[in-house]
């Protein structure tokens, strides 16, 4: 109530020239404010502190509500912690800023996707890919499309990304369970070791393996692969 009381835009005891003058100074003042809460924000979410990080980046934009970077920030906050639909809410008000830009519309079909809403998700990454090449924008719309059982689309995705971006993990990977879900064992078993070769690779990107492996019925590898992961009573 005492903030109301102190509103200059509710305060009609004021002449115009004030109120319209305070409300100057106030919005000149919160924009600074707003992005020195997201320097803050920005310094918590590399430290990995996302409940922070959510934190200050909607604090920021209580100050500023047109800040993309606190509005994108929040997404990426809400889709760390897993709070996808709140994450949703954050693209969408970050693609009602700049309705083109590339994060944005990857970020808000990365969410989709992760709702179970591939078919939404496409039309963003189309859109996206007009304008970039970007590894994970193939990515994106080739996992939407396996989503949707259109598995020979998603691999002309991922191929044509692995053009561009031969040693990219994310659109190797994808490509070989593409393979592997649409009846090719054998080509996703290849694949996927020379993923595993690679020197970033990761307990996924092995377990992906172990799985290609027993569907191509190579159970004494895939016990192999396991063991390098799973502790043995789990191997199994």
């Amino acid at each position: 109530l005492s903030g109301c009381a102190n509103n200059p835009v509710l305060d009609l005891t004021r002449p115009a020239s004030q109120t319209s003058r305070e409300a100057r100074e106030d919005a000149s003042t919160r924009t600074p404010k707003a992005a020195a809460v997201v320097r803050v924000a920005n310094a918590s979410a590399r430290r990995g502190d996302w409940p922070l990080a959510a934190s200050l980046y909607r604090r920021a934009l209580g100050l500023h509500s047109e800040n993309f970077e606190a509005a994108t920030g929040l997404a990426t906050a809400f889709g760390k912690l897993g709070a996808h639909n709140d994450a949703l809410e954050a693209w969408q008000h970050s693609l009602s800023l700049r309705p083109k830009d590339l994060d944005a519309l990857r970020g808000f079909g990365n969410t989709l996707i992760r709702i179970d809403q591939p078919e939404k998700a496409l039309p963003y990454f189309e859109q996206a890919l007009t304008k970039s090449n970007d590894p994970r924008l193939f990515s994106g719309i080739g996992v939407a499309s396996d989503m949707i059982g259109e598995h020979k689309l998603a691999q002309s995705f991922y191929r044509s990304g692995l053009i561009n971006a031969p040693k990219d993990l994310s659109l190797r990977n994808n490509l070989a369970l593409s393979l592997l879900f649409s009846g090719d064992p054998g080509e996703a078993v290849r694949l996927l070791r020379r993923v595993i070769a690679d020197p970033q690779a990761t307990k996924r990107h092995r377990a992906n393996l172990a799985l290609a492996l027993v569907m191509a019925g190579e159970t004494t590898a895939a016990l192999s692969i396991s063991r390098m992961d799973l502790p043995a009573d789990r191997v199994n």
